[in-house]
């Protein structure tokens, strides 16, 4: 098992850059100890990735940093291993607290090309995908009228399947 603090300089929720950073501390203050890594996302600016750096350092947290990705292109940035398995990496991350991040020539494409390049992929459609998985609506999830999750593609306006 590997824990991964997700996008932890992200202020999802517009609170504020000091108000954001104080209660990431407060969370690695109390809960460093149980996380492996802290994540660098490719889709984050530098400003919010590159915090992430000095926390391991630091001795707040964990002692490792890991890359991400959510989407159809490689990461803008790369974890570099000579791990054959996830068992493998998870053990130089837990155990030898070894991680090497190598960032991608398009980390450096402003922000706005790449977020755009990433929901046009989310979007589009994939024909060489297997059957039910091929269009975006086949792919995205939520709850009917009666709490049940189901594809988008499930839920037209009367709330019937679509055949």
């Amino acid at each position: 098992m590997l824990v991964v603090f997700n996008h932890p300089m992200w202020d999802l929720y517009l609170i504020g850059k000091e108000r954001h950073q104080f209660l990431v501390n407060e969370f690695l203050q109390k809960n460093g100890k149980y996380l492996h890594a802290l994540e660098l996302n490719g889709l984050r600016n530098w400003n919010e990735t590159g915090q992430c750096g000095g926390w391991p350092s630091s001795g707040i947290c964990c002692s490792s940093v890991v890359a991400d990705r959510h989407g159809v292109e490689p990461n803008a940035n790369l974890n570099l291993t000579n791990a054959a398995s996830f068992t493998e990496f998870v053990h130089e991350i837990r155990l030898e607290k070894k991680s090497d991040i190598l960032f991608m020539p398009q980390y450096a494409e402003p922000w706005k090309h790449r977020m755009l390049q990433s929901t046009i992929d989310a979007v589009r459609h994939y024909p060489e995908f297997p059957q039910g998985s091929r269009s975006w609506d086949e792919r995205v999830f939520h709850p009917d009228a009666g709490g049940v999750v189901r594809r988008l593609c499930e839920l037209g306006p009367t709330g019937r399947r679509r055949g």
